[in-house]
């Protein structure tokens, strides 16, 4: 991740062979002005394929508004829009869904039914179901949990309580209150440790920047303590912390 940082928050000159690196972490929209004409034709090509993931999942949102079943999104173009104001500057790869675990075969049903590709994998208790996309082919994960790890069950509850709501291209989507987006956010950074994108860095420094006068921190720490996410929490606030202050 260290060059990607360094690629992301310094003027370093980006040069071809930095590519894979940029699209692994996600950042190839935000240096966009510092690319090169070799790489420009990479960045329109990203930018084509989120917005056919963006078609994609306007379609799935459809489907599940239409037949009452609630929805989070997870990361990808909703928190691009919230984040960025942009849902193309934020590079993902799938389109994720947060689903109350009890409507797991109901909604596998009706999305199948509206002809979304069911793929039948094996994910450790069926915490995670996956379909492509009917129009573009985009994979589609259903998250039923947030890890098998039954001390983040709790956290999961809460995306589908109180929400805020944001708008893409006029579809209203739910996304978590501020406080479990944060705690949100942070946990899937410490459960990723192996393989951390310097996009989840800049995720998280643009929210405390969008919410620099009006974070609940009381409601966060409450959030911590209730559902005993201390560990998790303080492994990922340090490291980030360390790069904020690297990078200043």
């Amino acid at each position: 991740m260290r060059q990607a940082l360094d690629l992301l928050y310094s003027e370093r000159p980006i040069d071809p062979g930095h590519l894979g690196t940029l699209r692994w972490h996600g950042i190839l929209a935000h240096v966009e002005p510092r690319l090169p004409p070799s790489l420009r034709h990479a960045y329109r090509q990203d930018a084509l394929f989120t917005e056919l993931r963006r078609r994609d999942l306007l379609d799935v949102a459809r489907t599940l508004t239409s037949a009452a079943l609630p929805f989070v999104p997870l990361k990808g173009l909703v928190l691009s829009q919230l984040l960025y104001g942009d849902p193309t500057r934020r590079g993902s790869v799938d389109i994720d869904l947060a689903i109350p675990p009890e409507l797991r075969r109901r909604t596998i049903d009706v999305l199948g039914s509206a002809g979304h590709h069911h793929q039948r994998r094996q994910y450790t208790e069926g915490t995670v179901e996956a379909f492509h996309c009917l129009r573009h082919g985009t994979l589609l994960e259903l998250h039923f949990t947030i890890s098998t790890a039954e001390r983040f069950g709790g956290l999961f509850g809460e995306l589908f309580g109180e929400t805020e709501k944001i708008s893409l291209d006029g579809e209203e989507l739910r996304v978590p209150r501020t406080e479990v987006l944060l705690a949100y956010l942070l946990v899937h950074f410490a459960r990723h440790l192996a393989s951390q994108r310097a996009l989840w860095v800049e995720d998280l420094r643009r929210l405390l920047e969008l919410k620099r006068d009006t974070m609940p921190w009381d409601a966060f720490l409450a959030l911590a303590a209730t559902h005993r996410l201390a560990n998790a929490l303080y492994v990922a606030i340090t490291i980030v912390d360390d790069i904020f202050a690297e990078y200043r």
